[in-house]
């Protein structure tokens, strides 16, 4: 059974946002760092707190309006290998139609995922025509895996560093230890390292996560934030796989509609 590409454009790609965007040095496939943090007795407080403040901080947080969360998903679709031309295109279909106020408000994790399942909020003939932005050169960078030549890489530091922020903020640290944590994981990087990072070019061991943690979060406040961000990325592994059911469910549902019509018809 094959769909119109068109309307699956935007919801059955492969994602890298939640990767790539926040540099942690993975890609579609197998993760370039092979660390992970569980509820393992074996897990160091200093990886369960950088991989919350990437894995579970977005679904913490909002950057709360549309000119940010605007620039966060001009980020990842550009990462998806789309032009600016072409996202402006995009987006001025997509976002009135899914309300200016509803996505102002949407979590940073709702942006991350947008390609794959906050998209399916809009109904399914805007995402056909919103398809329509895309080029045929967009298109084969995103089979290919590559971003933008365009990607405005100034844009993408200024809104994941600000998304950085709020998400280490969202695991509780507080606001000196994300700005201590961000500026020893980010602000090093050049231009150059930025842009591979969010190729998924880049390994986790030149943000060196861990050593910010270690370098902005006392030991014992690393100690009092390490069970409940265990808890919480156990709570974030089950939510993304709840949201992987509803958004198969919704896709299969339309699907059905779709052949059920043409069938009448």
């Amino acid at each position: 059974m094959q769909c119109d590409d068109r309307r699956t454009s935007w919801t059955l790609t492969k994602v890298t946002a939640l990767c790539a965007v926040l540099l942690v040095g993975c890609s579609d496939g197998e993760p370039a760092q092979k660390k992970t943090a569980s509820d393992s007795s074996s897990a160091t407080s200093e990886l369960v707190i950088s991989q919350a403040i990437d894995r579970v901080g977005p679904s913490r947080v909002s950057l709360g309006s549309i000119e940010d969360n605007s620039a966060l998903l001009t980020t990842i679709l550009g990462i998806r290998g789309v032009g600016r031309s072409e996202i402006d295109c995009y987006l001025d279909k997509v976002v009135p139609v899914f309300g200016s106020e509803k996505f102002a408000k949407l979590t940073v994790a709702a942006i991350q995922k947008w390609t794959k399942i906050t998209v399916l909020d809009l109904p399914p003939e805007v995402r056909e025509d919103s398809a329509t932005c895309l080029t045929q050169a967009s298109n084969d960078r995103r089979k290919a895996d590559e971003i933008a030549p365009d990607l405005d890489i100034a844009l993408a530091r200024t809104v994941v560093r600000k998304s950085s922020l709020k998400q280490a903020v969202g695991v509780d640290l507080t606001e000196g230890e994300a700005e201590c944590y961000v500026e020893a994981s980010l602000d090093h990087l050049t231009d150059d390292q930025f842009r591979d990072g969010l190729a998924g070019k880049l390994t986790r061991e030149i943000r060196d996560p861990e050593a910010a943690v270690r370098k902005c979060v006392t030991a014992a406040r690393r100690e009092e934030l390490r069970e409940p961000l265990l808890a919480g990325l156990d709570a974030q592994r089950q939510r993304e796989e709840a949201d992987r059911k509803i958004a198969e469910s919704k896709l299969n549902a339309e699907v059905n509609d779709q052949l059920t019509t043409t069938t009448v018809d």
